[in-house]
């Protein structure tokens, strides 16, 4: 089986499972009087806030705080890879699969930034142009900053391995873009945004891809995204506890393997998989507390 088959696949059942835990909670009642009322609405409200822009939106709130709420939403989104657990005992060792599967989700992750960012300036384009005076050839430019935005902010809180290292770089980049976007020309940040995009790409497809060094949080963003709806539905419910739970990835240890050297000095698949087992199982802490007296 290819990666482009195993990707179709895994995206496939995704999309049936988040279906499933969606329709646990919409039964036909809801569906009838609160989904189907809504989407027969949302078209007349947004040409309503053409219309009146101002009932939605009050011009005495600068550019400034609606570019700032737009970039934190940016903060938001992973680089997808659709890898498991499971794959460290087959599919790993298949690396041309592999590599093919993990280039699909990026291909998919890169889609999906577009397509949303895309939703969230057409939402916010009567208040761009109505309030702010923005083109719409300026409103796509700085669609475009966003987006190229969120796809760095993605690909650092994956390669970052120390969460300080990483929010210094987030916010170090948030400054600048924010200060980009309110000092520089659109057509500037916008043809900078289709390079840095490029490049953002380029640095997956060639090094992200074919590396397995982050094979293990590569799995952690997978279940993440697969948890997310039901994580979001338990948050709300009043009769489930939820334990939270620290990402192993984002503390790394500082005594056990820490800089993650090797253990053997011959290296074979033998020992690479019980070297990775071995450092996971020591890392992580729930793992330790289910040892038997």
């Amino acid at each position: 089986m290819s990666g482009k088959q195993i990707f179709i696949r895994r995206l496939v059942r995704e999309y049936k499972f988040q279906w499933s835990v969606i329709r646990s909670i919409l039964d036909w009642s809801i569906i009838l009087y609160a989904v189907l009322p809504l989407i027969l609405i949302a078209p007349f409200i947004y040409m309503e806030a053409w219309n009146l822009t101002h009932l939605y939106w009050s011009d005495s709130i600068p550019f400034t705080v609606l570019l700032f709420a737009l970039l934190l939403f940016c903060l938001k989104g992973k680089i997808r890879t659709f890898a498991m657990e499971a794959d460290l005992l087959h599919l790993i060792q298949q690396k041309p699969t592999f590599v093919q599967l993990k280039r699909y989700g990026l291909l998919y992750t890169a889609l999906q930034l577009l397509v949303e960012t895309a939703f969230i300036g057409v939402i916010f384009l009567p208040i761009l142009m109505l309030i702010y005076n923005f083109s719409l050839v300026d409103a796509l430019l700085l669609a475009l900053l966003l987006c190229t935005f969120r796809f760095f902010a993605a690909t650092v809180k994956k390669a970052a391995s120390r969460a300080l290292t990483k929010w210094i770089i987030l916010v170090a980049a948030f400054i600048l873009v924010y200060l980009f976007a309110l000092f520089t020309s659109p057509w500037l940040y916008g043809v900078g945004s289709i390079v840095a995009f490029s490049l953002i790409y380029i640095y997956h497809y060639t090094v992200m891809t074919i590396t397995n060094r982050l094979f293990l949080k590569e799995v952690e963003i997978e279940k993440a995204e697969r948890m997310k709806y039901i994580k979001f539905l338990l948050t709300f419910s009043n009769d489930v506890h939820v334990e939270p739970i620290k990402n192993s990835q984002n503390n790394k240890p500082f005594f056990l393997f820490p800089d993650s050297k090797r253990i053997f000095k011959t290296r074979n698949k033998l020992n690479g998989l019980l070297e990775v087992l071995l450092k996971s199982f020591l890392r992580d802490k729930r793992l330790l507390t289910c040892i038997p007296n």
